[in-house]
């Protein structure tokens, strides 16, 4: 099961539950993880909007939930994935620059620790914030790894492509089809390749506005490689 980008704290419960529903009901072997903490009080898009950065839930608070919510999804499966990802990555962008958590005194403490740790062990300061080295179903996916599974591919999606930004489609092409990825919150099929949605609200404080294609929706994969879609409908789901 790939599970559309998860969001710890900005998640859906009605979609936290078809995804309970959805594991009775298929018992996935493996499940896959895409943006799983959001970090919102550390996002590098909102840094100038400090009213937002005040306001947003702390490290701490993140922390909390996020631990919660993957403890309950290593009851669901017997193994997972947690793939690198964008949001990810907005740990590391915070974490780099020391004037950013200085003037951030509802995170320093937490942010220090992330730090120092990153600093020791010169790994991604997500395994620490998560423990998952302590977690023995999950295992860890960097950005620079290839997650094959069923003959296909598995990247978050934010990667670039020869050091230029590229979209599903260009992906896709360059993994002869044969990929899976999430990352832009709706559901795509291409020639093969498929996208999975998200399993945050869908209505959010930078999509609120306007018409969205977002959607809750996973991934069911299947041995052969072939896959559907699992799309959820205020919290039903359907293939």
């Amino acid at each position: 099961l790939i599970i559309g980008d998860f969001h710890s704290i900005e998640t859906c419960p009605k979609n936290l539950q078809a995804i309970t529903d959805i594991a009775k009901e298929y018992k996935p072997e493996v499940a896959i993880l895409h943006d799983f903490t959001s970090f919102l009080s550390i996002n590098h898009h909102e840094w100038n909007n400090y009213i937002n950065v005040i306001k947003a839930p702390t490290l701490e608070a993140e922390w909390i939930d996020a631990n919660k919510n993957l403890d309950y999804l290593e009851t669901l499966f017997p193994k997972t994935y947690y793939i690198c990802s964008n949001h990810c990555n907005f740990l590391t962008t915070f974490l780099a620059d020391e004037t950013k958590y200085k003037l951030n005194p509802q995170n320093y403490k937490k942010a220090l620790e992330l730090r120092i740790w990153q600093l020791e062990t010169n790994r991604h300061p997500i395994i620490k914030f998560l423990e998952l080295d302590k977690r023995k179903k999950v295992t860890f996916v960097s950005q620079h790894q290839d997650l094959i599974l069923c003959g296909n591919v598995h990247k978050h999606g934010h990667e670039n492509l020869l050091g230029v930004k590229a979209g599903f489609k260009t992906m896709a092409k360059a993994f002869n089809y044969k990929y899976v990825a999430a990352h832009l919150h709706g559901v795509e099929i291409y020639a093969g390749a498929a996208q999975a949605g998200t399993s945050s609200k869908l209505r959010l404080g930078y999509n609120s506005g306007g018409v969205s294609n977002w959607q809750n929706a996973h991934i069911l994969e299947h041995e052969d490689g072939t896959f559907q879609h699992v799309n959820v409908f205020d919290g039903k789901w359907k293939l």
